[in-house]
C-alpha cells in the first residue's frame, strides 16, 4: 500500500504475479481459482477499481 492508501497502479508485480498464479493453477488443472481480497485491498481508495479489473478476468472468481 502507498501512504495515500491506494494500490500502486504502475507496480511491476501486480499483473505478472497474478498471471503467474493463474498459469500455475491452470497447469495443475485447478477447476476454480478464487481470489480473496484482504482488508488492504478493501480499504484502499482504489480497491474497488482493482477488484473490478480482477473480475473482468474470466479465469478468476474474485471475492472481497
Amino acid at each position: 500500500m502507498r501512504p495515500a492508501g491506494s494500490i500502486p497502479r504502475a507496480s511491476s508485480w501486480r499483473w505478472p504475479n497474478i498471471d503467474r498464479f493463474v498459469t500455475l493453477a491452470q497447469n495443475m488443472k485447478v477447476a476454480t481459482l478464487d481470489l480473496l481480497a484482504t482488508a488492504a485491498v478493501r480499504d484502499a481508495s482504489d480497491g474497488a477499481d482493482f477488484m473490478r479489473e480482477i473480475e473482468r478476468r474470466p479465469e478468476i472468481r474474485a471475492q472481497s
